[in-house]
């Protein structure tokens, strides 16, 4: 059985049966959410192909499984609408969801069968949430209600929002000013040739550019220090007690969990590692804080994630190192960096609006059933 929550008989459970196993992650973290909330809801998840727990197949084992786990509500993840789902949970008044309905499944359901055996159906589902408005236009043909259809994007795990010390963040911007700032994240040793040349070109549009060095590993701090300063840079070193000031030309974050902090103060991001060795942080955690992403063609585990942003316009792909200084001068552009990062908010967000609803809807139903 594939479950998120505990194994309290006492618990709610909402069944959700998911056809895309690449938004387990995204379900898990809804699980999570409802559950921090303080509602005892338990998540148990059907999928195609897991031999633990297949979806139930067929009206009577429909009928079984409900009566079974009693669900208070119903959530289908991508695929086609199944009208005997449909029909099953409307014998027992078992609110549906549906979620991702794609206009290419769609198609499977627009035949004159479907239209005179499951469009009556369709008036009960309690909400729809389409990937984009021509999948939404669909679905209000098909029969779902006008008012209960969303084109919100897909069902996406949120980007994390990283903690930070904000009376600190306050001091540090205060003494900065208007001092342009970016910052390497996740940077090792091999690294610093590319990022000091990088920073070299930069800063002949800006002289008063600073680098935010984070090194991947914090134990190599001095190091990086030591090497910006055979270079001529004036480099501050955070675990030593130094504080980015007006003088400081590149600044050594060398403790750890302060990653929110820096992010929060440079509005241009690299994620060290995409051009050779694959990405080391979820780029969701640097767009939602507004900060603009420049990054290579090597960013495994998180393909979709940098796709996605730069599909949008909140990123700028790099295919070799020599690109990243031109990359990092274009974005001095306080105009166009603050679009970007814009377009990186939206993104980072979409998904975060299908589970803000869903968990509204959650906890609605259970205030409905009074528990």
């Amino acid at each position: 059985m594939t479950a998120v929550g505990g194994q309290n008989p006492d618990e709610a459970l909402v069944w959700v049966r998911c056809e895309d196993p690449t938004r387990l992650p995204a379900i898990a973290d809804l699980g999570e959410r409802v559950n921090q909330d303080g509602d005892p809801v338990r998540f148990i998840i059907t999928q195609r192909n897991d031999p633990t727990m297949p979806h139930p197949k067929g009206g009577r084992a429909l009928r079984i499984f409900l009566a079974t786990h009693r669900p208070i509500m119903v959530i289908l993840v991508g695929g086609v609408i199944d009208a005997q789902i449909l029909a099953a949970c409307e014998a027992v008044k078992t609110p549906v969801i549906t979620v991702e309905a794609r206009p290419d499944t769609l198609r499977e359901m627009t035949g004159g069968w479907f239209r005179a055996g499951a469009r009556p159906a369709l008036f009960g589902i309690t909400a729809s949430f389409a990937t984009d408005a021509r999948a939404a236009d669909t679905l209000r043909k098909l029969g779902v209600p006008e008012d209960q259809v969303f084109a919100v994007g897909p069902l996406e795990k949120g980007g994390r929002i990283l903690p930070h010390n904000e009376a600190e963040r306050h001091e540090i911007s205060q003494t900065l000013g208007n001092r342009p700032v970016w910052l390497a994240r996740a940077a090792r040793l091999e690294d610093v040739e590319t990022i000091a040349v990088a920073h070299r070109h930069a800063t002949r549009k800006s002289h008063r550019l600073m680098l935010i060095i984070v090194p991947e590993r914090p134990i190599f701090g001095e190091d990086f220090a030591e090497s910006f300063r055979n270079m001529g840079y004036y480099a501050g070193l955070r675990s030593a007690g130094d504080e980015p000031d007006e003088t400081s030309q590149v600044y050594i974050a060398d403790l750890d969990g302060e990653d929110g902090l820096w992010l929060r103060l440079a509005p241009i991001c690299y994620a060290v590692g995409t051009l050779d060795r694959g990405a080391t942080h979820d780029p969701f955690e640097a767009a939602a804080l507004g900060s603009v992403i420049v990054h290579g063609l090597k960013t495994d585990p998180f393909e979709d994630r940098f796709r996605r942003l730069l599909r949008a316009g909140a990123s700028l792909g790099i295919s070799e190192a020599t690109k990243l200084g031109q990359s990092i001068e274009q974005l001095l552009s306080a105009d166009r960096a603050a679009e970007m990062a814009v377009a990186g908010w939206e993104v980072t967000s979409s998904g975060a609006e299908i589970s803000n609803r869903l968990v509204g809807l959650i906890q609605h139903q259970l205030d409905h059933m009074g528990r």
